[in-house]
């Protein structure tokens, strides 16, 4: 900010001398941004509303879809050429992959291990069913546990005889009849007898838990299983091996149930055919382009604005495209993005329009014109008088009371005469006569922006 000064007011003074129309006050003409934005508007408004770039017409990589095999064959059928408008589902090319024969034959190898394997589990089962072995294990726990009753029965009824004799052995000694040594015979066979009941009594035991054991895997025909649990698992190998080929034929674009090796590339959206590198007949490599597809419905149109441009156009903004070859074939479409870094050679920047094209003629690779949606009368128009360049900035110079500050501002357009620049806040008192002479005074007196 310039402040009273005794230099200042001589430099003013001269500056005053060499500037008649240099107002009393302020030592410098001044304009309102308001009344130069309306003296000048008709000169410049048809011009900035008018705004034109061109650009090209390019597709979105999300809507162009290139067609390759995924194994290496032979193409026998190539019914599509460039220029030709297909639908989801439409075909593209027939191929004869080798590749593709031996996952066939492996695919039909494999439903013969199924058969084979699905007729092997079901003999097993009635195999099982129908036989003793089954069933052997409980009976023969049975008929343990029957042999050990027995033998209990058999111990109680022995040891109750010894028990009777030893009693009477035992009144017959008391009387004088029996002799010591036969009582002392009777009691240890007595006892002998007992310990063979009470092991009786546990191998009844362990018939018993034999059984229900027996018994437990007869009921979850856990020897049922076992049996056939060989014959189970080679069954889910083969239906394994039979499902995986079957997936990866698929995925290949090959049908399972016919027995040649053909393999068919299809379209997966709707749209046309921009490429088709390849020719009947051709060997392709797997991930080699067949064709191109794009679809032509949603394109993009590249443009290079320049840095004036990006004060009035930024994402969002409405754009009117024209093709180059034929004005009249115009559609409205707006800015979807804009590169972050400029060309450091041209000092242009990227932007990208969406475009929505029924009609079918902004084709990938037209050039375009784009007309931006502006409204100039937002924007105050100068003379040339005003514009000063201090350090490769664009400013002008404002009153700020008494004095004057100097304002960066943007050039959006100009001519001979007039600018039309951004950046001022409205009502603006901008030095229009003498701004020069602020600037020289400015940089003679070293003085930096704000002081």
């Amino acid at each position: 900010m310039f402040r009273p000064h005794p230099r200042w007011l001589r430099l003013w003074a001269c500056a005053r001398q060499r500037h008649p129309s240099l107002d009393s006050d302020s030592g410098a003409e001044r304009t309102s941004s308001a009344s130069a934005r309306s003296h000048f508007r008709d000169e410049r408004a048809g011009e900035l509303a008018g705004t034109q770039r061109t650009g090209k017409v390019e597709a979105d990589p999300d809507r162009r879809i290139v067609i390759s095999p995924q194994v290496a064959g032979t193409i026998k059928h190539l019914p599509i050429t460039v220029g030709s408008k297909v639908r989801a589902g439409d075909v593209i090319a027939i191929l004869d992959s080798p590749e593709i024969t031996v996952l066939k034959s492996d695919y039909r190898t494999a439903e013969v291990e199924v058969d084979l394997a699905s007729k092997e589990l079901v003999n097993k089962r009635q195999l099982v069913t129908s036989a003793d072995e089954i069933r052997r294990g409980e009976e023969e726990a049975r008929i343990e546990l029957s042999q050990a009753r027995a033998a209990r029965d058999a111990s109680q009824a022995r040891l109750e005889s010894a028990r009777l004799t030893h009693e009477r052995l035992v009144k017959l000694e008391s009387e004088g009849i029996a002799s010591a040594q036969q009582l002392e015979q009777a009691f240890a066979e007595r006892k002998v007898l007992e310990a063979d009941l009470r092991e009786a009594q546990n191998v009844i035991e362990i018939a018993e838990q034999h059984l229900k054991r027996e018994q437990s895997v007869a009921r979850q025909q856990l020897r049922q299983k076992a049996e056939t649990f060989p014959a189970e698992a080679s069954l889910a190998r083969a239906n394994e091996s039979v499902k995986h080929l079957q997936e990866r034929i698929l995925q290949l674009g090959a049908d399972p149930a016919q027995v040649e090796g053909a393999l068919t590339l299809v379209a997966p959206i709707d749209g046309q055919v921009i490429e088709r590198p390849a020719a009947r007949g051709q060997m392709v490599s797997a991930g080699e382009t067949v064709a191109a597809l794009v679809d032509p419905s949603e394109v993009w149109a590249w443009v290079d604005l320049t840095r004036a441009d990006l004060a009035f156009v930024q994402v969002g903004t409405a754009v009117s495209v024209a093709l180059a070859t034929d004005s009249k074939a115009v559609i409205s479409g707006e800015i979807s993005h804009i590169d972050a870094q400029m060309a450091a050679e041209s000092q242009t920047i990227r932007a990208r329009i969406s475009l929505r094209d029924t009609s079918g003629k902004f084709r990938v690779g037209s050039f375009v014109t784009a007309t931006f949606a502006t409204d100039a009368s937002n924007l105050p128009t100068l003379p040339q008088a005003a514009i000063q360049e201090i350090e490769g900035q664009t400013v002008v110079y404002v009153a700020d009371g008494e004095n004057f500050r100097r304002m960066p501002v943007t050039l959006v357009a100009s001519t001979d005469s007039t600018a039309v620049v951004s950046g001022l806040k409205p009502g603006s008192q901008v030095v229009v006569g003498g701004a020069s002479d602020l600037k020289a005074l400015e940089l003679s007196a070293g003085l930096g922006e704000g002081e």
